[in-house]
């Protein structure tokens, strides 16, 4: 995914309860469903979100937690170091 991306579904899933709903129940169909790709480890990182948290997050703090993700990760999502 694109940082542009990656901040426009973001953004949309702070501002949208139904995206940010569909988002923290299964990551990788939203995505999808969205037309957008992601990562296996942004995938990982997303899931990893309690719902809870999406509400208290700002756009910020949720691209430092996938931050580095989409550039440098094997096929598997491992990160490249």
């Amino acid at each position: 995914m694109e940082q542009k991306d990656l901040r426009m579904l973001l953004l949309a899933a702070i501002l949208d309860k139904q995206v940010r709903d569909a988002v923290a129940e299964d990551p990788e169909a939203a995505i999808k469903e969205m037309g957008y790709t992601a990562t296996p480890g942004q995938i990982t990182r997303l899931k990893e979100l309690k719902p809870e948290e999406w509400e208290n997050m700002t756009v910020k703090e949720l691209a430092e937690r996938l931050q580095g993700l989409s550039r440098e990760e094997d096929e598997e999502g491992i990160p490249i170091k």
